[in-house]
């Protein structure tokens, strides 16, 4: 069956309307910095070392802080995805962790773990037992009040980790006028009632229908690259894969022969990217095109810092992967797999 983006109503399959999640994704990076630049924050100045742990939807704002403190401070940072933390925190290390629910496992776990390394901690999450955990211990904890899966509280789960580092001086005041400037325009160009003809998220999302996307991107936006990866994963229920650059220059580059006409290459390029790996996406790009294989080359002209760029990054392709999952005739809400692995467990 041909799906017309242009009359979704035909083709509803959005049970719990997460579309407005999507649609409020300016309002939402809004309200959340304006709830946590204000949060009093207090933590020691003898923080050497930052440890971020969170899975999903609610790791990936960790990974996003973690690429901005790399270039801004000179302690080690680490964003991890998994039960354990490092060998070396101990009570000079900082350990964030961020779950939505409150009740994951890999960040309970590294909460006991942070806990006897004597770790400073700060929890990120809107209940369950690592709520629990932390105002028993007497843990910072912020709230997140906002309900939603864990992927579309991402504004709130961003703000919230960016605004313990500002309050730490450790990365600049937003400029939060401009940031939402350009997600209120993305969010009209990319709207439900805007026609397929002009709608660039509608657009790249009919050419990725019926196809693998990989993600190449560079370093500054890697951490939105894996995002969207996970997006098409959990909204569209599509397959999608995401490399970095300059890495899959030396492999992946020389993988794109087989098999034939399978997958879709979106390179995503960052404005603030060195001359080097600008000058890389441009060659892959060339054997690409040598190659015949489909692709984009997709970068956020004109945003001003890498937040910015960032979660207009994010909003953009929430958007493309919405579009997919109405394409691929799947629930964008539904997270059935990840549901049935969870309570396997």
């Amino acid at each position: 069956m041909d799906i017309d983006l242009d009359n979704m109503g035909a083709h509803d399959v959005d049970s719990e309307k997460v579309v407005s999640h999507i649609q409020n994704f300016a309002d939402s990076c809004e309200k959340a910095y304006e709830t946590f630049s204000i949060t009093g924050i207090i933590l020691p100045n003898t923080i050497e070392n930052v440890v971020l742990i969170g899975m999903g939807g609610s790791g990936m704002a960790n990974d996003m802080v973690a690429s901005l403190l790399g270039e801004t401070v000179s302690m080690p940072v680490e964003s991890i995805h998994d039960y354990n933390i490092p060998k070396y925190v101990d009570a000079k290390t900082l350990v964030v962790l961020t779950s939505y629910s409150g009740d994951t496992a890999e960040p309970i776990s590294a909460f006991e773990q942070a806990k006897a390394a004597n770790a400073k901690m700060v929890v990120v999450t809107s209940g369950g037992k690592l709520q629990s955990l932390a105002k028993e211990n007497e843990n910072i904890c912020l709230d997140i009040d906002y309900k939603s899966q864990p992927r579309f509280a991402l504004p709130y789960m961003f703000m919230a980790v960016y605004c313990i580092f500002e309050k730490m001086k450790l990365v600049d005041k937003l400029d939060m006028a401009n940031i939402l400037i350009a997600l209120k325009s993305c969010a009209a160009k990319c709207d439900l009632s805007v026609d397929k003809a002009t709608n660039d998220a509608k657009i790249l999302a009919m050419k990725l229908a019926g196809k693998i996307p990989v993600v190449w991107a560079d370093e500054k936006m890697y951490s939105v690259g894996v995002r969207f990866k996970t997006d098409l994963n959990e909204t569209a229920k599509n397959f999608a894969f995401c490399e970095q650059l300059p890495e899959l220059n030396h492999n992946a580059i020389a993988g794109i022969v087989f098999p034939k006409n399978a997958v879709h290459i979106l390179q995503l390029s960052s404005n603030f990217a060195s001359t080097e790996i600008a000058t890389r996406h441009l060659v892959s790009a060339e054997i690409l095109k040598n190659n015949a294989i489909s692709s984009d080359m997709i970068k956020f002209v004109g945003t001003k810092t890498r937040v910015e760029e960032m979660l207009l990054g994010c909003l953009f392709f929430d958007w493309v992967s919405y579009y997919v999952a109405i394409l691929n005739q799947q629930d964008p809400s539904d997270i059935a797999n990840v549901k049935y692995l969870k309570g396997k467990l």
